[in-house]
């Protein structure tokens, strides 16, 4: 009888005994299709009728559904049994220790993930055999770049993307530019001083007494900005570069100039149309003939 019934209830691949439910707390049950019939006396704390069936599930699918996206809103609070920690709205705190099933490394910087960058020849990659970054598209809030060999094909910069006050002083110099560049000055820099009839340069400047004389020296910036003057002397202890003619009153250059020396050629004239010139009695003044004077003969 054992056997029978064994082999008859109990499924032994479910390894459970299979049971017919007849009765509910001592009542016959009611039964359809193998499913038990439910007597569902209250729903969300509301008696059940139609009216209060429709009125939680009206409100809970109103209030938790997604109608546009097809899906059902949840509001996680736990993730396998353990409280989620604060973070901002929306927003789902992770923390990140594996990539590709491969542990992360720990951080140089707390919150900054330690990331490898491509070496290779294509767009966004590193060449790590010259360095350089090939076909970068955007860089934004750049705030210093440092030994920066070569930039090829800048396409557009920004309106005030660059000014002077992003420029450290000795950033760019002369030699950063080609030597075809045209006319370069001898030095350029911040004045000193000034005076009438000089302007000290800076403090580096050349050390030979007369080093600059007969170049011309342009104010570029400040105090008398638009001057050109002759040097016609040069004190190399001083730094004083004596000029002709005077600079314009009230416009004198002070400490607030910049200027550039320009250079400038000393012609020593020993013919004229193919005779030689007389010797000056001054120096540095010429013998002329004069034969006329205003179209009019001079009488002898």
């Amino acid at each position: 009888m054992f056997a029978t019934d064994f082999a008859a209830n109990y499924n032994t691949t479910a390894d459970k005994w299979n049971v017919s439910v007849t009765h509910f707390g001592g009542t016959a049950g009611t039964f359809s299709g193998g499913r038990p019939e439910v007597n569902t006396t209250h729903l969300g704390a509301l008696a059940t009728s139609v009216a209060n069936l429709n009125t939680v599930f009206n409100t809970d699918f109103a209030s938790n559904y997604n109608t546009t996206a097809d899906r059902w809103k949840v509001d996680v609070t736990h993730y396998s049994g353990t409280l989620m920690p604060a973070s901002p709205a929306g927003v789902i705190p992770v923390d990140v220790t594996h990539w590709l099933n491969t542990s992360v490394p720990a951080a140089h910087t707390s919150g900054y993930p330690i990331v490898t960058i491509k070496d290779g020849t294509g767009t966004g990659e590193i060449n790590t055999s010259n360095g350089t970054i090939v076909d970068v598209i955007n860089v934004s809030d750049v705030q210093t770049v440092q030994d920066v060999g070569t930039v090829d094909e800048v396409t557009s910069v920004s309106p005030n993307g660059i000014d002077a006050s992003a420029i450290a002083d000795g950033a760019i110099d002369r030699a950063t530019f080609a030597a075809d560049t045209g006319l370069q000055s001898i030095r350029s820099g911040q004045a000193q001083s000034g005076s009438s009839t000089n302007i000290t340069l800076d403090a580096s400047a050349s050390a030979v007494t007369d080093f600059y004389k007969n170049s011309y020296v342009l104010i570029t910036g400040g105090s008398g900005a638009g001057q050109y003057r002759l040097i016609t002397g040069y004190n190399g202890t001083s730094k004083a570069a004596t000029v002709a003619p005077a600079w314009i009153a009230t416009q004198e250059p002070t400490s607030s100039s910049t200027f550039a020396i320009l250079p400038a050629g000393i012609a020593n004239v020993e013919a004229w149309f193919g005779a030689p010139v007389a010797s000056p009695t001054q120096p540095g003044v010429p013998e002329v003939d004069v034969t006329h004077v205003l179209g009019d003969p001079v009488c002898d």
